[in-house]
């Protein structure tokens, strides 16, 4: 029988400490937006970058768009599970591309002149949301949260959880890490639990 990943944990054995998106959504918590900004920034500048072909030139305010419009729009989340504000996230992206778009292919002489409006034209299909995440995305995202827990959790815990977040079978990371099997699901344990204390969690 295929070696399996750990499980995940979908959320459903969730303690009462509150989560960092229940704080910003919820409280109107600045300094949990503040950290959201912080995790999830470089993830939004590499979609635009990356999926969307934004010029470089426009980067900058185009990510500051689409996390303005998500802290506008984050009463309106419901969490549902591991990727659920990723994929929330990706719809708020295409929405203010689109906007961006539409914006300079009525106006091609606006920042980044005819070259960024070339760009454009050339790439008309990246607009969609249902793009999937690639293991290195959602281990960077992980490697953020954990920056804020790692006085929680010791370097191999968080060597683990990063690998288990890459999609690797507990086997594998055994192997990689040459620790037991036992030793890895204990390592991933405490490190959600660290995650689940502090708000992060819901995030990943």
């Amino acid at each position: 029988m295929a070696d399996q990943a750990p499980p995940r944990n979908d959320g459903d054995d969730r303690e009462t400490s509150e989560s960092l998106l229940e704080k910003a959504r919820d409280r109107g918590d600045t300094a949990a937006w503040s950290q959201l900004v912080t995790i999830y920034s470089p993830y939004v500048r590499g979609k635009c970058k990356q999926k969307h072909y934004i010029p470089d030139q426009d980067i900058d305010d185009l990510v500051q768009d689409v996390l303005m419009a998500a802290f506008t729009s984050l009463g309106t989340y419901v969490h549902r599970g591991p990727g659920t504000f990723r994929a929330w996230l990706k719809t708020i992206i295409s929405r203010r591309v689109f906007h961006y778009r539409n914006t300079r292919q009525s106006t091609p002489s606006a920042q980044g002149g005819t070259d960024a409006y070339a760009n454009l034209q050339q790439h008309p299909d990246s607009l969609s949301s249902n793009d999937e995440d690639s293991p290195s995305e959602v281990a960077a995202i992980a490697r953020a949260c954990l920056a804020y827990v790692r006085e929680k959790c010791n370097e191999n815990h968080v060597n683990v959880f990063l690998l288990l977040m890459e999609d690797k079978t507990g086997a594998q990371i055994a192997e990689a890490l040459s620790m037991s099997p036992g030793a890895v699901y204990t390592a991933i344990a405490r490190v959600r639990k660290a995650l689940r204390d502090e708000g992060f969690e819901d995030l990943l």
